[in-house]
């Protein structure tokens, strides 16, 4: 059987092309838990509103992710979102699947569309 596709740029990670299926699959069926990112949100280990740059982004369609990540007016929010994922994955131990999910999103959101890395230096 084959797998269902989500509709966002988490599909163009790596991850597709290398793991196995099982893997993908866990990726592909994975909704990150609000609560934790909430919580370390309120710890200080995440910036603020970042469970909802997290859930407005991934609730997008993959169009409307693609306009979001390349228009210049959402830098800022590009940038908030880059910077949320990224601490995911350098902060958060006790959530490997968080952490993987944040690891594919990133890696999709640049292997989308590669010059895009370019503006968010």
């Amino acid at each position: 059987m084959r797998e269902q596709i989500p509709d966002s740029v988490l599909m163009y990670a790596c991850i597709f092309t290398y793991e196995k299926q099982s893997v993908r699959t866990q990726i592909l069926n994975y909704q990150p838990n609000t609560s934790v990112i909430e919580n370390l949100e309120t710890s200080n280990q995440l910036p603020p509103n970042s469970a909802n740059t997290v859930l407005s982004f991934i609730q997008m369609g993959h169009e409307q992710q693609r306009e979001f990540l390349d228009n210049r007016a959402e830098a800022e929010n590009v940038m908030h979102l880059m910077r949320t994922l990224l601490q995911i994955v350098s902060k958060i131990s006790s959530e490997p699947e968080l952490v993987r999910w944040a690891l594919a999103l990133i890696n999709g959101i640049i292997e989308d569309r590669r010059d895009r890395i370019k503006f968010m230096a």
